[in-house]
């Protein structure tokens, strides 16, 4: 399925890139499909109405901006890595019983009929992988898992969904022989405690603010009771001072008046 897929988005392709987007500006040119493919009438005024469309334009200069990205285009047409492959093997380039590594195929891809490299920016890595290749069989480099050659040489993690250097529709879990993981289920008694402690928090917060708005409140009244209690105490000293004072005045006099 996923190679009809992927053969249905290129038919498609071929018929916007050869038919439809040349034509673009002569409508008389468009009107019937291409005459080497059976297509319903129907069906082609749909299809060059989509692509056609200023919406799909958008689409397709988004997609025309990623495809920019990829630097390292290779040379084998439409064998692809299986067939690659086989010719190395047919042409005893590698041994039958030979594991070929990734990056050998990843290399091998991106040479021209001589044997020749002509892109300076795929050359490099070339040479990177060729380099690591030595320190490999000299045991300077292990691989491990996705860490291998290819992914040190071109400096980039693998994707998670495709394995670079081997083909399409090869996952990596089935290449680099590493268990999926597993996902993890929660069960319904542990969501309901989650939630459960959630209203809990959310009431708490809930009285924590009732209570700091009433000590808010309350404050500014202690403080004021503060105030006079202090003001009451220091004119109430004031007063027993000078009582005391007079007292003493007055008994001195009496001994005075006694002693005479």
């Amino acid at each position: 399925m996923n190679s009809a897929s992927q053969k249905w988005r290129d038919f498609k392709n071929k018929l916007t890139s050869r038919f439809v987007w040349p034509n673009k500006d002569n409508p008389e040119k468009l009107i019937s499909p291409p005459s080497q493919y059976q297509l319903p009438l129907a069906d082609w005024k749909a299809f060059v109405d989509a692509r056609l469309d200023p919406s799909w334009e958008v689409t397709h200069e988004k997609q025309k901006q990623r495809t920019m990205h990829c630097k390292y285009h290779h040379r084998m047409s439409r064998k692809g890595y299986i067939g690659l492959e086989a010719e190395l093997r047919n042409k005893k380039l590698v041994a039958e019983d030979e594991e070929v590594d990734r990056s050998v195929l990843w290399r091998k891809a991106r040479e021209d009929k001589s044997g020749n490299i002509t892109c300076s920016e795929t050359s490099e890595v070339a040479e990177k992988i060729d380099e690591l290749l030595e320190k490999k069989g000299k045991g300077e480099f292990k691989s491990s898992g996705m860490n291998d050659v290819l992914t040190a040489a071109l400096g980039s993690q693998e994707h998670y969904g495709r394995v670079r250097g081997v083909g399409g529709f090869v996952k990596p879990q089935v290449y680099f022989k590493t268990l999926r993981k597993k996902r993890e289920t929660i069960s319904k008694v542990v969501i309901e405690n989650v939630k459960a402690q959630s209203e809990e928090t959310k009431s708490l917060k809930a009285e924590l603010e009732m209570l700091r708005s009433q000590l808010a409140a309350v404050i500014p009244l202690i403080n004021d009771r503060s105030s006079e209690t202090v003001a009451s105490n220091k004119f109430s000293g004031v007063k027993d001072s000078k009582l005391s004072d007079d007292v003493q005045d007055v008994y001195d006099c009496g001994c005075g008046a006694l002693s005479s």
